[in-house]
């Protein structure tokens, strides 16, 4: 699953210490890279549908922050598998026949 929390992020370069981090800055770059993979796959698809297919497709994460506090609405995690299998499966999608079945087995 790509998620944006938590990521890995060096600390300073020279000691290679990592710390955690997260927010929507480290959640977007993976969002767009999702919309991309899904809108190569199948160039048709419009804005509505990449999104509408993303929410479906999504689970909820963990309800608990770094710090430990709980919070209100769980964090979502982008399953991009489960999205680009439903966007090559749609019509316009770049996958038809055994190329599809193959695209679908890799996904797996």
């Amino acid at each position: 699953h790509a998620q944006a929390d938590p990521l890995l992020l060096a600390k300073r370069e020279d000691e290679l210490a990592w710390h955690w981090d997260s927010g929507t800055s480290f959640a977007q770059p993976n969002f767009s890279g999702v919309c991309l993979l899904m809108k190569d796959v199948n160039p048709e698809l419009s804005w509505d549908e990449i999104y509408a297919i993303i929410e479906e497709t999504s689970v909820a994460g963990s309800d608990i922050n770094l710090r430990g506090v709980t919070i209100d609405d769980p964090i979502t995690v982008i399953d991009p598998m489960a999205a680009l299998s439903q966007a090559a499966q749609l019509p316009g999608s770049q996958y038809k026949g055994t190329r599809l079945d193959r695209f679908l087995a890799s996904l797996e």
